[in-house]
Formats: C-alpha cells, structure tokens, sequence
C-alpha cells in the first residue's frame, strides 16, 4: 500500500518538485497518508480529502493540480 501511496503522490507532485529534488521528497506526507490509511479503514473520501488539502499547502499548488478527486479514488483504492 504505502509503495502506491508513493506512485500517486509522486505523479501527483503538487509542487512540482520531483524533476530536482530527491525521491523522497514528499516522503513525510507519504508516511503520514499511509499511516492515516492503516488506522482508518473505513475513512470516507471526504474526510480522506480534506485530510490531503490540510496536509499540503494549497496555497503554493499550481491550479491545474488542486482538482485531487481522481488522487482521492486512487488513494482508497489503494487501501
């Protein structure tokens, strides 16, 4: 599970990073949404959701990237 978590948020990249940082940059907030994912089987979408906007700044994430329906799925699926 925690090796999708990492495939969704890196293809993701909300901060558009991942062409110059390291592999482990969103590392902390892979932890933290797998470990969330493990105690709470049955999180729904909307708290799983509001969980990631709260998790990451929205603030500084490009327009075209704060649409994260699709992500939210592929998350639960990936339980």
């Amino acid at each position: 599970m925690k090796n999708k978590i990492k495939e969704l948020i890196d293809a993701w990249d909300p901060y558009d990073l991942l062409a110059f940082a390291p592999d482990d940059e969103y590392s902390n907030e892979i932890n933290d949404i797998y470990e969330l994912l493990k105690k709470n089987k049955n999180i729904s979408e909307v708290d799983l959701k509001k969980y990631i906007v709260e998790r990451f700044d929205f603030e500084d994430i490009a327009e075209n990237k704060q649409d994260i329906d699709n992500l939210i799925i592929e998350l639960m699926k990936a339980q």
